[in-house]
């Protein structure tokens, strides 16, 4: 992996009151921590004259599985000839092992052959063929391999390409030395991903992000709680970056908590009520996973998927009645005061009113979903849309799937939980049928680990097996904690 930056800007600004004071430099520093009172803000943008990405990684994922028992065939299937390393006189597992494979991709990496990868001016043929030379048993095993089951796969490669990425982040809080830590932070990213896929063919995708994380401490950590979501839209390009059709949307929310009430909990379970629509199959099922007593150490995350048929539901329904609901939801919303609506009147600084916040918003759902509207466009009301927390917060995850028709909505979504606690070992479930793509598996692991991000990361393509057993978990994914994402 290796990132190039081409621009960004970067503001800091900060408070901090015991130094007004004459000599508090030379005290003890446990003791200027001690009346230590801050007011931090901070702001980043990536930024390029020339440039709408500036931000741009080269990225090789590949995943051994070492001491797999799957055996080699006698005869490189058609379309993996091209892959076959040079100077092996035969193919047979000891010349292509998972172990070999990983040997040579290390040796290339300490000899700087990958530079050639990470060379930010290299066209997609010699990126190709640089990885070909560079892994040439990896990507030989991985091509031969790729019919079996995930688990019986001696190398995977999970992404093979660059992303460039234009990102902007805001975080700001006070702190009053170990009394009160209180940090709030806002981003968003608009991610160009070119993709190195079967057959040595390049994809492109456009990945919409927006994320929002609130952090507080209290009394030198003896009570702490963290929130964390992220909105994601993955979109098909072109390598014009042009916009092409819709793929995936995906949210994500993480509550963690030292000691986290009952009264939270109820919120949590409120809040889950409300996202799954009343007549979806097996609702109680996650419902009944939110603990009802207090908990110690309690880690809570929801993933929520929606395929493009979300788009095909609201382009279809009459536009009174998609009005009447969007009214009606923010209107009626037992949390309308969280919100930040605006109030009936015009706001002192001329603002709109709720009605043309409304407004507004409807009628970028209608571009959004009208199919007579070019794709640029409707890519660009719903960018609009997601800087919008009201969107993000709660129209995307609890309207929106109330609107996909009851007989197909198992097949279009899908809401996964994992709970966590002091006294409650992990324990994870899901409902619903709809995965999202295998790439986007890929660029949301790889864009967690560049911007250090703490939300729960699972490779949805990868399986875990019982090995005395010829049975396949498709349901239980690689999971990533203690890997800082976790």
């Amino acid at each position: 992996m290796g990132t190039i930056n081409r621009g960004t800007v970067k503001a800091k600004a900060g408070i901090n009151w015991l130094y007004s004071f004459k000599g508090s430099k030379i005290l003890p520093r446990w003791f200027r921590e001690l009346f230590e009172v801050n007011l931090d803000f901070n702001i980043s943008k990536s930024f390029n004259f020339f440039d709408k990405y500036p931000i741009e990684t080269h990225v090789a994922d590949y995943y051994f599985r070492f001491n797999n028992m799957t055996l080699m065939q006698a005869a490189i299937p058609p379309g993996c000839n091209f892959q076959v390393p040079t100077g092996i006189a035969s193919i047979d597992n000891a010349g292509l092992s998972p172990e070999s494979a990983f040997d040579e991709v290390l040796a290339n990496v300490r000899r700087g052959k990958f530079m050639a990868v990470f060379n930010p001016n290299v066209d997609e043929a010699e990126l190709s063929a640089s990885f070909q030379r560079n892994a040439s048993r990896a990507e030989t095993i991985a091509c031969v391999d790729a019919s079996l089951p995930n688990y019986k796969k001696r190398v995977q490669h999970f992404f093979k390409g660059r992303m460039s990425s234009d990102v902007f982040s805001l975080d700001f809080g006070p702190k009053i030395s170990h009394f009160l830590r209180n940090k709030h932070t806002e981003g968003s990213s608009e991610v160009y991903v070119t993709s190195l896929e079967k057959g040595q063919e390049f994809n492109y995708y456009v990945l919409l992000n927006t994320a929002t994380k609130s952090e507080q401490s209290y009394l030198f950590g003896r009570w702490e709680n963290e929130y964390e979501t992220d909105l994601d839209a993955l979109y098909q390009s072109d390598k014009d970056k042009n916009i092409h059709s819709f793929l995936d949307f995906v949210k994500r929310i993480q509550y963690r908590d030292k000691s986290m009430s009952v009264s939270r909990l109820n919120n949590i379970r409120s809040t889950l009520d409300r996202s799954i629509p009343a007549n979806f199959p097996d609702r109680n099922r996650l419902l009944d996973l939110v603990p009802k007593t207090e908990q110690r150490d309690a880690w809570i995350s929801f993933v929520y998927t929606l395929s493009s048929q979300v788009m095909f539901e609201l382009e279809k329904m009459d536009r009174v009645t998609l009005y009447r609901k969007l009214e009606s939801f923010l209107l009626n919303h037992p949390e309308k005061f969280k919100m930040g609506l605006p109030s009936e009147n015009l706001s002192d600084s001329g603002g709109p009113n709720l009605t043309e916040y409304i407004n507004e918003m409807y009628y970028r759902l209608v571009r959004l979903s009208d199919s007579k509207v070019s794709s640029r466009d409707r890519f660009n009301a719903l960018e609009q849309l997601m800087g919008d927390k009201v969107f993000s917060e709660y129209v995307f995850r609890e309207l929106f799937p109330s609107l996909i028709t009851s007989d197909i909505a198992t097949n279009e979504m899908s809401i996964a939980m994992s709970v966590t606690s002091k006294d409650i070992t992990l324990v994870e479930d899901r409902i619903g049928n709809n995965r999202y793509s295998q790439v986007y598996s890929a660029v949301l692991l790889l864009r967690s680990i560049l911007n250090d991000r703490s939300l729960d990361i699972r490779l949805e393509g990868a399986t875990a097996v019982d090995l005395t057993s010829d049975v396949i978990i498709d349901e239980n994914p690689v999971k990533m904690k203690g890997f800082n994402v976790f």
